[in-house]
C-alpha cells in the first residue's frame, strides 16, 4: 500500500521480475531465481487488455493451447479451461462477447469485475504459486471489490502466494490481508509484516489509529504528505517513519542479498511451437473477421463508392482524353497508398499492445501473429477490387476480360504493399498518432519520385535511389503500361515518351511491389524485435 506515486507498481515489477532495471537482488526460498520462475509465477496488470470479440472461453483456450499444448491433449486443455472459469466464477458468462469501449470493437459485453477476473484467469491456467497483482480493484465499486478479494482469497486456500499493490481498500478487504508492506510518498518502506501487528506496531510509535476507523485509511494518511503541511515536517516525518522500521526486529530478522541474480539469467517465453502459435492467431483474427462484420462490409461499400466517383468522374475517358487516362491512374494510386495505410495504421497499434502482453506472458511471439495476421488481411482486397473494376468498366479500358483480371491484380498488389508500408510505420509506437505523425515522411517521396510530378530524367543522381523505393512508381508505370494500348498508336508513344515509361519493365514493376510488400513485413517483425528486446531490459 502508498499513496499515487509512492512506486507500487515499480515496485511490484521489480519483485516480479518483469523490470529489471534495479539495483539489489531478489530471492526466493533463499536462492536466486533462474530462467524458469516465469512458469511458476505471473503478473496481472492494472489495466487489463483484451480482444472485444472474443469469449471468455475463446480468450482462455487461446492462452492454454499456447501455455500447455506441449504437455497436454486438446481434451485436457478444454478441461482445464472449464476449471479455470469456475475457480474464478466466469462460467455464467464463458459465452458472452468481452466487449469493450476501445475504437476498434464498441460493444456491451462483460462487466467491469468479469473484465478483472477475466485478465486473473489467464494467468491462472498453469497453476502459479504465485501472484501478482497491479491494482486489482481498480476502477471498480467497492462491491465488485469485494468480490475480486474475495476470489484471490479463495486462490491462497490453495497454497497460493497473492501479492497484490492497494490503494485504499475498505477494512473488511483489509482484514484479508495477511502481511502488509506500507510505502512512503517518497518511495521508501515504512513497514512490513503481518497486518494484524501493524496496528500495534504503529501505537509503538505514538501513532493511535482511532476506534472503528478504517485500517487502511489510517495507514494512508500515515505515508501520505499532508496537504497543505511544510515540506520539511513532512520529510522529517517520513524519516523517523522509515528509520523506526530500519531498526526494528523484522528488518534485523530479514537478510539482504547482495549479488544482482536479476541480471544473470534469460527470461523463459513461450511454451507452444511456432506453428501452434501461427494456428491459433489465425484462428483468433478469423474470428474477429466473422464477427466484426460491419467494419467488413464498409469497407466494400465505401471501397464501391469510391470507384464509382472516379468512374463518373471519368466517364469513358479513358480512351479519348490521354490527359485524364493520366490523371485517374494517378489519382487512384494514390488514394489507393492513404487508404491501405491509413487501415491498418488505426488498428495495429491497439492489437499490437494486447499481443505485446501476451508475449510476456509466454503466450504469443511475432512472427506467428504477423504471418496469421497477413493471411487474415488478404480477404480485404475485396473492397480495392470492389473499386477498380467500378472505375475500369465505367471509364472505358480495354474490354478484354484477360487484361482486366491482372489490372486488378496489380491494383491489389500495390493495395498490400501500402497496407504492409501503413503497418511498419505504425510498429514505432503503441501510439496510432504517432504514425499518423511519421507517414508523411514515408508518402511525400514516393508521390513527388512517381514520374507524374517530377520527370523522372531531371532527378539528381544522389535523389533517384528513391524512385526505387516508391509504390506509387511502380503501381503507376504498371498499370499505365496495361493500359496505353488503348489510345491511339502515335499519340501513345507519345504519351509513353512524355512519363518516361518503358513498356518491357511492366513485370519488374509487379515484381517491385511484392518485394516491398514482403520488405516491409519483414522491416516490421526487426522493429517489433528490437522494441520488446529493449522492453525486457
Amino acid at each position: 500500500m502508498g499513496p499515487s506515486g509512492a512506486g507500487k507498481t515499480t515496485l511490484l515489477e521489480c519483485i516480479s521480475l518483469r523490470n529489471r532495471k534495479f539495483e539489489g537482488a531478489v530471492h526466493y526460498d533463499n536462492r536466486g531465481p533462474t530462467g524458469e520462475f516465469f512458469t511458476c509465477s505471473v503478473l496481472v496488470h492494472q489495466k487489463e487488455l483484451l480482444f472485444g470479440f472474443m469469449t471468455p472461453r475463446e480468450h482462455l483456450l487461446f492462452h492454454a493451447i499456447a501455455r500447455m499444448s506441449k504437455n497436454h491433449t486438446i481434451e485436457q486443455i478444454n478441461a482445464r479451461v472449464e476449471e479455470v472459469l469456475q475457480e474464478v466464477k466466469l462460467e455464467k458468462c464463458a459465452d458472452t462477447i468481452v466487449g469493450g469501449t476501445d475504437p476498434i470493437y464498441m460493444r456491451k459485453g462483460l462487466s467491469g469485475g468479469e473484465r478483472k477476473r477475466l485478465s486473473i484467469a489467464a494467468e491462472l491456467l498453469l497453476a502459479p504459486q504465485l501472484i501478482f497483482l497491479d491494482e486489482p480493484s481498480s476502477g471498480l465499486d467497492s462491491v465488485m471489490s469485494e468480490s475480486i478479494f474475495g476470489t484471490l482469497k479463495d486462490l491462497t486456500q490453495s497454497g497460493r502466494i497473492v501479492v497484490a499493490s492497494v490503494h485504499c481498500p475498505s477494512s473488511e478487504m483489509c482484514q484479508q490481508f495477511t502481511h502488509v508492506l506500507l510505502l512512503t510518498f517518497d518511495g521508501r518502506l515504512a513497514y512490513h509484516g503481518r497486518q494484524d501487528a501493524a496496528i500495534r506496531y504503529f501505537s509503538s510509535l505514538s501513532y493511535q489509529c482511532p476506534e472503528n476507523y478504517n485500517p487502511s485509511d489510517f495507514y494512508l494518511k500515515l505515508i501520505s504528505a499532508t496537504p497543505g503541511a511544510d515540506p520539511a515536517q513532512e520529510k522529517a516525518r517520513m524519516n523517523q517513519l522509515v528509520a523506526a522500521y530500519n531498526a526494528s526486529d523484522m528488518v534485523r530478522k530479514t537478510p539482504l542479498a547482495p549479488d544482482e541474480t536479476h541480471k544473470q539469467f534469460q527470461m523463459v517465453f513461450g511454451h507452444a511451437s511456432s506453428w501452434t502459435l501461427f494456428k491459433i492467431n489465425l484462428w483468433r483474427a478469423f474470428i474477429q473477421l466473422q464477427r466484426d462484420w460491419v467494419t467488413f462490409v464498409l469497407w466494400g461499400l465505401v471501397s464501391a463508392l469510391v470507384g464509382g466517383l472516379f468512374g463518373i468522374l471519368y466517364w469513358q475517358q479513358a480512351r479519348s482524353n490521354w490527359r485524364n487516362l493520366l490523371g485517374l491512374l494517378f489519382s487512384v494510386v494514390v488514394a489507393n497508398l492513404f487508404t491501405s495505410s491509413l487501415a491498418v495504421m488505426m488498428r495495429f497499434p491497439l492489437d499490437w499492445a494486447i499481443v505485446v502482453r501476451e508475449y510476456f506472458s509466454g503466450s504469443n511471439a511475432i512472427g506467428p501473429y504477423l504471418v496469421a495476421r497477413f493471411i487474415v488481411d488478404a480477404p480485404m482486397g475485396y473492397g480495392p477490387f470492389l473499386l477498380i473494376t467500378l472505375l475500369y468498366w465505367m471509364t472505358g479500358m480495354d474490354s478484354d476480360i484477360g487484361k482486366f483480371v491482372i489490372f486488378a491484380l496489380t491494383f491489389i498488389s500495390g493495395n498490400w504493399a501500402s497496407t504492409s508500408m501503413g503497418q511498419y510505420v505504425s510498429s514505432f509506437s503503441a501510439n496510432p498518432f504517432i504514425g499518423l505523425t511519421i507517414l508523411p515522411a514515408f508518402v511525400a517521396p514516393m508521390i513527388m519520385f512517381s514520374g507524374i510530378l517530377y520527370e523522372r530524367s531531371s532527378v539528381p543522381a544522389w535523389l533517384s535511389w528513391l524512385q526505387t523505393l516508391s509504390i506509387v512508381n511502380y503501381s503507376f508505370s504498371a498499370l499505365m503500361i496495361q493500359q496505353i494500348h488503348i489510345l491511339p498508336k502515335p499519340l501513345a508513344l507519345l504519351v509513353m515518351q512524355f512519363v518516361e515509361l518503358n513498356p518491357d519493365t511492366m513485370g519488374w514493376d509487379i515484381g517491385m511491389l511484392w518485394i516491398m510488400n514482403f520488405g516491409f513485413q519483414i522491416l516490421t517483425y526487426i522493429n517489433l524485435s528490437l522494441r520488446l528486446r529493449f522492453a525486457t531490459g
